[in-house]
């Protein structure tokens, strides 16, 4: 009988995290990070907004707020290079819903990566910041990786975190190339144990190879990745920039023709 209560107690838990109030949360994640991949704000704030009313009865879920956070977090990302003023406040307010997430679940590795990952960016949009916002970064971002080290995402934001940071400041552009490679294959072989957790970020770990092999000037391998962002998520508007801003691929006509044409 204990057995019983057991397991129904745990499809009860399974169905309410992977359906809270009546939403797919999973599928919700999905929708944010196309929304992204698109720099479609507007999509994502609504996103966000369909997590806001809270229906009867329903318990406070550690995923709710993540939500809100990686919906905030992203908008904010969108809009670092237009609306600095924006960008904060939403930034911010992904600080918040994702401290709510780890007061219900001190150990939620994503959240503690995500909250690692935006006060990053708030330094990023505010460097001055950084005096008392990078020890809050780094600590985050470690506690991280602690807590689940083999996860894509939480491989993701700490590469991102390693190509981001200057060099005196503990930044490694080399080690971060590493990051995004070791992200790439961990998104090959990392299952969550929880249907309504998040699943983004494999196109966005070929995307930021795809930028430092550019910068460290390996043009056909970033190439080759911004390609496969791109396969992934053909709507990728920032990876369509990237490639875009790449020199000419070399010619591949027979050097019999290229001499021919260029006598």
């Amino acid at each position: 009988m204990k057995t019983l209560l057991g397991f129904t107690a745990l499809v009860l838990y399974t169905f309410s995290a992977l359906a809270w109030g009546g939403m797919d949360l999973a599928q919700l994640g999905q929708r944010i990070e196309d929304a992204g991949h698109r720099a479609d704000v507007s999509s994502l704030q609504a996103a966000r907004e369909s997590l806001q009313g809270v229906p009867d009865g329903a318990a406070p879920d550690k995923y709710l707020y993540y939500y809100q956070a990686y919906a905030d977090y992203v908008s904010a990302y969108t809009l670092s290079h237009e609306d600095s003023a924006r960008a904060t406040d939403l930034v911010q307010q992904a600080q918040a819903e994702l401290q709510q997430a780890l007061k219900l679940d001190p150990d939620f590795a994503e959240a503690e990566a995500l909250l690692g990952s935006s006060y990053g960016l708030e330094i990023g949009l505010h460097p001055f910041r950084g005096m008392w916002l990078g020890s809050k970064a780094g600590a985050h971002t470690e506690r991280a990786w602690k807590l689940a080290p083999a996860d894509p995402r939480v491989i993701l934001l700490r590469a991102i975190s390693d190509y981001s940071t200057p060099g005196a400041f503990g930044g490694d552009k080399q080690r971060a190339l590493q990051g995004f490679r070791a992200a790439i294959a961990a998104y090959d072989t990392y299952r969550s144990s929880d249907g309504a957790g998040p699943s983004w970020g494999r196109a966005d770990a070929y995307a930021w190879l795809g930028l430092a092999e550019s910068h460290a000037g390996q043009t056909e391998a970033a190439r080759a990745d911004l390609g496969k962002a791109l396969e992934l998520a053909p709507g990728y508007v920032l990876v369509r920039k990237r490639l875009a801003a790449l020199p000419p691929a070399p010619s591949t006509q027979p050097a019999g023709r290229q001499q021919h044409l260029n006598p």
